[in-house]
């Protein structure tokens, strides 16, 4: 499987490049830094340029079987980023339309808000408020597209081991969302990018 990466420098785009050339996977990341990213593997490579920018995004989608955006944004007073590079990532696919497109969102988008405590759902909107915005608008454009796509909301992120051991639900479904790892993120994305039984679904995910 080829995969085309966006946000390869960030915690969670790292576990995906480790993950994805540990199971064989081809991955071609954007990066603006590429020094950032060690290129030591034949199947990683590296091309300079910002998501941002049309040429480069299309030069990174070119050819690939998967499309994973996973990027951040510069504060969490930034409401616009990731959905500007969605977008640009959404118009450069249409030269590679049979490809599919993985996106992390977060829980607190929609629906999942439900997922959250009273407490949670109070700190989402008094200070997390741009950041949701950014995901929901995001979410929307990804949605609205003629493209293949799976969308994940992840509970809030932490930095321990993979365990393989999370829970995939839908927003009907009444649970509290727990903070799940990067590494357990990026293994859900590559299962997604193979497997087709979330295609065209926003599933949240936590532990």
């Amino acid at each position: 499987m080829k995969i085309a990466l966006f946000g390869g420098t960030g915690a969670l785009g790292q576990q995906v490049i480790t993950q994805g050339l540990a199971a064989g996977y081809q991955i071609r990341a954007l990066a603006r830094t590429p020094s950032k990213l060690d290129s030591a593997s034949e199947r990683l490579e590296v091309i300079q340029g910002d998501a941002l920018d049309l040429e480069s995004a299309t030069r990174v989608v070119h050819g690939q079987d998967v499309v994973i955006c996973v990027v951040g944004a510069a504060s969490i007073k930034d409401s616009t980023t990731r959905t500007r590079i969605t977008e640009n990532i959404i118009e450069a696919m249409q030269s590679n339309p049979e490809a599919k497109l993985l996106i992390c969102s977060a829980v607190g988008v929609g629906d999942s808000i439900n997922h959250y405590s009273f407490i949670n759902k109070m700190f989402g909107k008094l200070v997390l408020k741009n950041v949701l915005a950014d995901h929901s608008s995001q979410e929307s454009a990804v949605q609205k597209s003629n493209l293949n796509w799976v969308i994940v909301r992840a509970a809030p992120l932490n930095n321990k081991e993979l365990t393989e051991s999370y829970r995939l639900a839908e927003d009907k479904e009444i649970f509290r969302a727990k903070n799940i790892s990067r590494a357990d993120v990026a293994h859900f994305l590559l299962r997604a990018a193979k497997e087709t039984t979330w295609d065209s679904r926003a599933m949240t995910l936590t532990i």
